[in-house]
């Protein structure tokens, strides 16, 4: 689940002790801005940009309207969606924290159990079964074989409109080209679908709203063929089947 725009902000980049400067394929734009990665020192940081990010977003905002429930939830669910990404070195930042972003590396997990414990304590029906639902039918279109899986992407919304997202993405994508495994998201509005297109993602599935008076679409399900060798644009589509849902209530 992704809330994405394309950003980026001048100025130079922050000397935290939380970064550590990424050691293959570090992407410093003009601006400076550096391409780090953080570990969990770092989580609560992440967690208030990411939570601004998805401020607006169309998916999350159905999900939790109200202000307080928002925030309340949000911010725990983003370590329990990415946070495995600081054990792996994958959670990545550009400049200081004004966009991030969090990659599952093959056969690593979001924490299913504790984020059906975390909507359950904090959500009431019919909204509680609503979400879970949508979670487990994003879940039934990972791909079988080992991916890259990308949870969350979040660009601070005081910096929009200057490539910052983009740069986040080419960063991780390498790192999956490299690994030579394709890459899976979802995406939550139509102008970072189109983004994720021309990155390379090929959509599989979209999802609208389980409440019928709200059929508008709301989540779609994209996925990127590995690159052999990396940078070569000639590859084969990835083989996808649906698989049953992880999540469950």
């Amino acid at each position: 689940m992704t809330s994405l725009s394309d950003l980026a902000r001048p100025g130079p980049p922050a000397q935290d002790p939380s970064l550590a400067r990424f050691p293959i394929g570090l992407l410093p734009g003009n601006d400076g801005q550096e391409i780090s990665v953080v570990d969990r020192s770092a989580k609560e940081r992440l967690a208030a940009v990411m939570a601004l990010a998805f401020s607006a977003d169309p998916a999350a905002r159905w999900a939790w309207p109200e202000p307080h429930q928002f925030l309340t939830v949000f911010l725990p669910l983003v370590t329990l969606f990415g946070g495995k990404s600081y054990d792996h070195g994958s959670a990545h930042v550009i400049g200081d924290f004004k966009g991030v972003a969090q990659w599952l590396p093959p056969d690593v997990h979001p924490d299913d159990d504790a984020i059906v414990a975390l909507f359950t304590e904090n959500m009431a029906e019919p909204k509680l079964s609503d979400v879970l639902f949508l979670f487990e039918q994003m879940a039934g279109y990972h791909p079988t074989e080992p991916h890259w899986y990308l949870p969350l992407i979040g660009v601070d919304p005081l910096v929009h409109g200057q490539g910052l997202g983009t740069r986040l993405m080419r960063h991780g994508l390498a790192a999956c080209d490299r690994d030579g495994r394709p890459a899976y998201l979802e995406a939550t509005s139509p102008a970072s679908a189109r983004l994720y297109e021309r990155l390379g993602f090929r959509p599989l599935a979209s999802f609208a709203r389980p409440i019928p008076r709200r059929c508008s679409r709301c989540c779609a399900s994209l996925s990127r063929p590995s690159l052999h060798p990396p940078w070569s644009f000639q590859c084969s589509r990835a083989r996808l089947s649906r698989t049953k849902g992880r999540l469950r209530r």
